[in-house]
């Protein structure tokens, strides 16, 4: 579909995000910030629960939304599909 996924965690025990990024398969697109990242995601962007999502342009990248759908409701890939039409 043309995106491109980056994983981060907004975890503080990294031992934990290492351990769960490689069960989930996440690959090199995986990142764990550090505390002043962190601090930013939940700060200026309100990101404060995973999942979270921020919808960029890869082009510009500007943020287009700061929230997504949750991978585990059944409608999720016909939301994303939606977003991109749209988007």
């Amino acid at each position: 579909m043309g995106v491109r996924v980056i994983y981060f965690s907004l975890d503080a025990d990294q031992d934990a995000w290492i351990k769960t990024s490689n069960s989930l398969v996440l690959g090199s697109h995986s990142y764990y910030l550090n505390t002043n990242d962190r601090a930013t995601m939940e700060n200026d962007f309100g990101i404060d629960r995973s999942p979270s999502y921020l919808w960029i342009n890869p082009q510009t990248f500007k943020i287009l939304s700061l929230t997504g759908e949750d991978p585990t409701l059944p409608k999720f890939i016909g939301k994303v599909k939606e977003f991109l039409v749209k988007n």
